[in-house]
């Protein structure tokens, strides 16, 4: 019998954020716990389904660009570190803006906490 290999999370990370940020969520759900988290800044943890209604919307127009990805190797933990151009009106030009995703990862490898913390 064949055993599955797990995958690198630093991998699984960064392909979860690139599909979730090319607006392809179905796919990015696959990724996911069912009970999974996700909060932004200060705001308190948020179920995914909450989230992901709400981010859809403002994920599309904006480019994103991973700068880095760094994981541990004493737990499940992967940090993204991203930026992205916003326009803040069609006069101006757009602006970079920095954050790190925090994604932890449960024993199944299914995503089960996003922490997004914005550089503001």
């Amino acid at each position: 019998m064949k055993t599955c290999k797990k995958k690198n999370i630093g991998m699984l990370a960064e392909e979860y954020f690139e599909i979730f940020h090319q607006g392809d969520l179905s796919n990015a759900l696959l990724y996911m716990s069912e009970d999974c988290l996700v909060s932004y800044g200060d705001e308190e943890p948020k179920a995914l389904i909450e989230f992901i209604s709400k981010a859809s919307e403002i994920v599309r127009g904006f480019d994103f660009v991973v700068n880095g990805v760094y994981t541990s190797s004493k737990d499940s933990r992967v940090m993204i570190f991203f930026s992205y151009s916003v326009s803040d009106d069609m006069r101006r030009k757009s602006k970079m803006v920095e954050a790190i995703d925090i994604i932890d990862f449960d024993q199944d490898q299914r995503i089960k906490k996003i922490q997004i913390i914005p550089n503001t």
